[in-house]
């Protein structure tokens, strides 16, 4: 959902009375945007649900004829869930168990029979907004992963010739400084002269003419 878009939210329950219910609490949450309740009463059909829409919010209920919400969590359907907040239906004011639907990957529950407008509306709102935080973390640490990837660093005392300025490698070799230096870092050089050898090498050029 971006800017004035409508939400999609996806119901999963096989309770009709549930059913009903949410969409009554759901209706009356004064600050909701607009939004398109989609249902379903399997994890399949849930599923399926979530492969032809885009969805923006989950709502599970935590069993269901054909699984439970560790299933959908725990089993490959074939869904990319990734970025999208799952917020778990129980009857069960079992904290320990919310605790185990949070680690595995919800990002809140609610209690069925003890919610109202007010924290339902709420615990949408914070659900979506604790996986846009969680998602731009992954990428932070995505990216930070592939620039450590690219990095190569140099350590400890290097062997350097004093007169010729060649490194001696591992395997004994002496190499140029810079072909060593772009073996084990990232860097790249571009050759050039500085003000002193530029002028002494112009002196040596006037002096003779073939070393030009």
């Amino acid at each position: 959902m971006h800017g004035n878009e409508t939400l999609s939210i996806l119901l999963i329950d096989d309770d009709s009375v549930d059913r009903t219910a949410f969409k009554r609490h759901l209706a009356r949450c004064q600050s909701m945007p607009a939004y398109d309740l989609h249902e379903a009463d399997t994890l399949a059909s849930g599923c399926d649900a979530m492969k032809r829409q885009q969805i923006d919010c989950v709502m599970l209920d935590f069993r269901l004829p054909d699984g439970t919400a560790l299933d959908f969590f725990h089993k490959d359907h074939g869904v990319d869930t990734s970025g999208i907040p799952i917020v778990i239906l129980t009857v069960l004011d079992d904290r320990s168990l919310g605790l185990e639907m949070v680690e595995a990957g919800a990002q809140d529950y609610l209690v069925k029979g003890s919610f109202d407008d007010r924290l339902l509306e709420k615990t949408i709102r914070y659900a979506m907004e604790r996986m846009k935080l969680l998602t731009a973390k992954n990428k932070l640490v995505s990216d930070l992963e592939s620039a450590l990837d690219r990095i190569q660093t140099l350590e400890g005392i290097v062997p350097i010739c004093s007169v010729c300025k060649k490194i001696r490698s591992d395997d004994g070799a002496w190499e140029r400084l810079e072909i060593y230096v772009s073996k084990h870092t990232n860097a790249q050089f571009s050759h050039g002269f500085c003000e002193q050898c530029y002028e002494s090498f112009s002196k040596e050029q006037l002096e003779d003419p073939s070393k030009a």
